[in-house]
């Protein structure tokens, strides 16, 4: 099973805005309703940390209804983004996701299966 973790932001909200913690847990609502996706809280307590989420991909199917729904989450504000990590062995990879387009999840897809 392959972990990301991921972080929003918007631009157009202040991070403690309820509107935009609603906005947040519309996407958190949609990665969980999804199969073979689980969810964790991201264990570090540092700043940032109840906003960050651990993404566990059950399946490669899982990883393409993710980028659908990041798709479609983004699509609706144009100032979201979205910041996913991945540790890999020793290093980390770092995506920026911003009004994705195909080519750009094929380019996620390609850096993160591995």
């Amino acid at each position: 099973m392959s972990e990301i973790e991921i972080r929003v932001a918007d631009l157009d909200w202040l991070e403690d805005d309820p509107r935009w913690r609603s906005q947040r847990l519309e996407l958190i609502t949609a990665l969980r309703d999804a199969p073979d996706i689980r969810l964790d809280e991201a264990s570090d307590s540092g700043k940032g940390a109840a906003e960050t989420v651990i993404v566990a991909l059950g399946s490669a199917g899982a990883f393409t209804t993710m980028i659908e729904i990041f798709k479609a989450w983004i699509g609706t504000r144009p100032n979201r983004t979205i910041m996913i990590k991945r540790k890999n062995g020793d290093s980390t990879i770092e995506f920026t996701v911003k009004n994705i387009s195909t080519a750009e999840a094929m380019k996620l897809l390609e850096r993160f299966k591995e």
